[in-house]
């Protein structure tokens, strides 16, 4: 039994032992796995070093951000203001064009009514002027359907009063919505139709109106023409206007008097009086000879009768041997038929007239000259020559300079008015200051200089009929 005991024991401590044994190998075991997997002490701090700096840069890089969208906010709150700005520009805009959509809405059928009534789809609701010709209306029986009394004559100052309203400025335009030329016309019906001359808006890619109390509007549509008889009549964007009476230029008589109205200058009437002293034909057309005096813009106004009757369209041309004006008689307009064309679709008048010549013509412009800045090749101003092709003295000369740089583009304009006066068939030299930067520049391609335009349009003046200077007239003055 002891030795049961003891041998017990011995098994027991023998089997502590061995487990203490494999214990200890294997601690031993993990301890050299560990040491062999570690990293050297250098590696290691140089890991850590690396952690440390990236989380710096990670600092860096928030604060960076952090003030980036510090400023954006700051940004965007300034911008608010603009952006409110800007925001109710475009509701204004918005309803600006609400507005415009509905009155076009409301206009369409009152202009679908009245080109109905140029068609003769329908019926006229009032009495209407027949244009055919020879007219079927006689003289007396308009005059009676206008309610008007033929048996008392008016004075030029109510003629003058009454039907100045009619009477319009209109501005031809060219493709950059430059002037070209400047001329009258008057209403015709209460929805808007102007009648002027042919050549007032040939070669023009644009029109505007401005009546005698300073409404403006835009030309549409030529509904009828004749560059024959230099006529034409065109659909405008005004209406409730105040027409002129027609009468019948058949019926002048020689000796009668006569009143013109032109409205260049779009807020004044021009008004002159003068004398039926004849009629004339020329190449198939018959024009009223009038002394009444008739600048370039007054072209294409209304020639009353002192019944307050229109009896002819002013025209631009003169006779230069003569104190002479000529006006195409209104029964021409008419026979005007319905043409309904684009303003840039007019044709080229082919009217000559041999010994009467435009009044377009009488003033010349030549030899113009370039200043520039010798440092910056600027251009300063211009100089140029203007003759007087009539035998009278002309005074109150309109200049309009468009600027184009040497890509034909244009880059600015001006106005200058010049009072003359420009004695008959001799040249005087004008200048104009104005600056354009850049308008000569070195072109080194082909080593010359590269340098733009200025075009110089002549848009309105006045003829002095009233003296006939000449060197003789100076000396025995």
């Amino acid at each position: 039994m002891k030795r049961a005991v003891i041998l017990a024991s011995l098994v027991i401590f023998a089997c502590s032992s061995v487990f203490l044994l494999c214990s200890c190998a294997k601690k031993q075991v993990v301890a050299e796995e560990k040491e062999i997997t570690a990293p050297p002490k250098e590696e290691a701090a140089k890991v850590e070093e690396e952690k440390q700096t990236a989380v710096e840069v990670a600092k860096e890089v928030k604060e960076e951000e952090e003030k980036e969208f510090k400023k954006a906010e700051e940004a965007r709150l300034n911008a608010l203001p603009e952006l409110e700005m800007a925001k109710k520009a475009h509701e204004d805009e918005k309803e600006e064009f609400e507005r415009a959509e509905k009155a076009r809405i409301e206009k369409t059928p009152e202009l679908e009514k009245t080109r109905a009534l140029e068609r003769e789809d329908l019926k006229p609701t009032e009495p209407q002027i027949e244009y055919s010709y020879p007219s079927k209306v006689t003289t007396k029986e308009y005059l009676r359907s206008a309610d008007v009394d033929r048996k008392g004559e008016l004075t030029v100052s109510q003629i003058t009063k009454k039907y100045s309203p009619s009477v319009v400025t209109i501005v031809a335009l060219d493709e950059n919505d430059q002037p070209l030329s400047l001329g009258s016309g008057f209403f015709i019906n209460t929805t808007g139709h102007i009648a002027t001359n042919h050549h007032v808006l040939e070669g023009s890619a644009k029109g505007i109106i401005k009546t005698f109390e300073g409404e403006k509007g835009e030309v549409f549509e030529i509904i009828k023409d004749d560059p024959k008889l230099d006529l034409l009549v065109v659909e405008t964007s005004l209406r409730n206007t105040l027409p002129v009476l027609l009468g019948d230029s058949d019926a002048i008589r020689l000796g009668e008097k006569i009143v013109a109205i032109g409205n260049p200058a779009g807020s004044k009437a021009t008004v002159s009086e003068g004398t039926i002293i004849g009629t004339r034909r020329r190449e198939g057309l018959e024009l009223i000879e009038i002394t009444a005096p008739i600048s370039p813009g007054s072209s294409g106004g209304p020639v009353f009768n002192l019944f307050g009757e229109v009896i002819g369209v002013a025209t631009a041309f003169i006779d230069l041997r003569e104190n002479l004006n000529f006006a195409v008689p209104v029964n021409y307009l008419k026979t005007l038929k319905l043409t309904r064309l684009e303003l840039s679709s007019l044709p080229r008048m082919t009217i000559k007239l041999a010994d009467i010549e435009r009044e377009g013509a009488l003033v010349e412009v030549f030899d113009i000259h370039y200043d520039y800045d010798l440092r910056s090749q600027h251009l300063t101003g211009i100089k140029f020559a203007m003759r007087n092709r009539c035998n009278y003295p002309i005074r109150k000369i309109k200049a309009f300079f468009v600027y184009k740089n040497s890509l034909g583009e244009v880059v600015s304009y001006s106005a200058k008015n010049y009072k003359g006066p420009i004695l008959p068939k001799l040249p005087l030299l004008f200048s104009n200051r104005h600056g354009i930067h850049y308008f000569r520049k070195w072109d080194s391609h082909y080593r010359d200089w590269s340098e733009g335009t200025v075009a110089i349009r002549i848009l309105d003046y006045e003829i002095d009929r009233s003296i006939r200077t000449s060197p003789v007239d100076l000396i025995l003055k």
